[in-house]
């Protein structure tokens, strides 16, 4: 069979060659505190990178820090609470590693009054979401590695107490995102509606979000209280925080977490705590800042691999300043990715689908597989494969695959179907994502219709 995604290749526009990696390693955790800009990683000493005097500020002010994706360059923020101006700067990691600094403040001042206090990255959006603090909005900045800072735009007017945190909430739609304030966490939709996820007037004791981080799985984001110690997810709403501050030894082991984010890879929340870290390593970090852990969701007693793992250098981070915010660098993605939601048929089956690697890895000269696991039976069902992705509405459905090829199969009696296509054998796909999602002829409804899957993504060479 003529290989699809040699198809693909012809047929779609050409892609711009993966951003490089630069300077900036797999596993690293970039740190931005007041003293300056950061790279830790385990087992390795701590290397200061751009003091901020470079950044051109005796100290930063609550500052932030987002990486771009696949590439070797950070976004970082420095405040405006402190007697001082605000800043944002591009930080392009080179090998060395060695740093240089753009200055970006004075192309987006004429959005002034401005201070950027939160930032977070969508690969597969291209957009960089800054959340601004003196205006109360959510900015939009596409293309960031190659656009002006001068097109970023305002996206939405926030009405929060306080704006603190942003994040996209890509399991439910690449453009939604969710941001927090002083007493609420809610979710901005496309569409600009918001919906409220917490309301911490209605809380007891009262919490007060400063983090928010999606974990990339469906209905799901993790939230952080600084001054309680906690860092965790919520039940539900108007429920207590189930946080994953814990080792065997204790709950809370670290103090005033001042920022996380979600490993989708070793399924861990890597974390930097304000404070120190108690009742583990015979209390020898007790009171010691700007300690880097990973923890898991849960603590199995005896099982030494759920326990949290330090990252920084023991016994001092060698991270210097206060008011860390830190940027999970994971080039190693899972290959297999989902988004979005699909549409049942009418008699409630849903098209549920799985995709991977014949042969466990999805390279050029590789096998790639997909499966419908449940779905109307006997029925014309349809393949969409393209390059790129965002929803479209779509005969009252979400079409995920933009300006796809479409090709034609069929579910057996049961509903099923199963396809293996192989990989062209050439470099040019390695970095690609390759985005899929199956229609499907509803049988079960009189007059017909279509039921969905939602979309899932092939990342090739990863």
């Amino acid at each position: 069979m003529t290989s699809l995604l040699l198809l693909l290749a012809l047929s779609a526009p050409l892609q711009s060659a993966p951003a490089g990696t630069g300077g900036l390693q797999d596993g690293q955790v970039a740190v931005v505190t007041t003293a300056g800009l950061f790279l830790a990683q385990s087992g390795q000493p701590t290397l200061p990178l751009v003091s901020a005097q470079e950044f051109g500020f005796s100290a930063l002010c609550d500052p932030s820090i987002t990486w771009i994706e696949g590439s070797g360059s950070l976004l970082v923020s420095s405040g405006g609470l402190c007697g001082q101006l605000p800043g944002l700067f591009r930080v392009d990691v080179l090998p060395g590693p060695v740093a240089t600094v753009v200055d970006l403040t004075p192309a987006i001042i004429a959005l002034a009054p401005i201070e950027i206090v939160d930032a977070d990255y969508s690969r597969t959006l291209d957009r960089a979401w800054l959340l601004d603090r003196a205006g109360s909005r959510l900015l939009a900045w596409d293309q960031p590695l190659l656009g002006d800072p001068a097109d970023v735009v305002v996206l939405q007017s926030l009405f929060l107490d306080g704006p603190e945190s942003v994040a996209q909430y890509g399991a439910v739609s690449p453009g939604t995102v969710i941001v927090t304030g002083r007493n609420q966490v809610q979710k901005l939709q496309t569409d600009g509606t918001i919906d409220v996820l917490w309301d911490g007037t209605l809380q007891q004791p009262l919490l007060g979000f400063e983090q928010v981080d999606d974990t990339g799985m469906d209905s799901e984001y993790y939230v952080l209280d600084q001054q309680k110690h906690l860092f965790g997810t919520l039940a539900a709403i108007g429920s207590a925080t189930i946080s994953f501050n814990l080792s065997a030894s204790c709950t809370a082991p670290m103090r005033a977490p001042a920022d996380m984010e979600w490993d989708p890879t070793k399924a861990r929340t890597t974390v930097i705590g304000a404070d120190g870290i108690d009742c583990m390593f015979g209390g020898a970090l007790s009171g010691k800042p700007n300690h880097v852990m990973r923890f898991r969701k849960a603590i199995i007693i005896g099982n030494p691999n759920s326990e949290p793992q330090l990252v920084t250098p023991f016994p001092d981070s060698g991270i210097t300043g206060t008011q860390p915010d830190l940027a999970l660098v994971r080039f190693d993605k899972p290959a297999v990715t989902t988004t979005g939601v699909g549409f049942p048929a009418a008699d409630g089956t849903p098209v549920a689908t799985n995709a991977g690697a014949l042969d466990g890895k999805l390279e050029p000269g590789g096998t790639a597989s997909w499966a419908i696991l449940s779905g109307p039976p006997s029925a014309p069902a349809f393949l969409l494969i393209s390059a790129t992705g965002s929803p479209q509405p779509v005969a009252g459905k979400l079409l995920y695959p933009e300006n796809p090829l479409i090709f034609p199969f069929s579910t057996a009696a049961d509903g099923t179907l199963g396809l293996q296509l192989p990989i062209p054998n050439s470099a040019v796909f390695v970095g690609w994502d390759v985005w899929t999602q199956w229609w499907v002829k509803d049988t079960t409804a009189p007059g017909g219709g279509w039921a969905t899957s939602w979309a899932t993504i092939l990342s090739i060479g990863v």
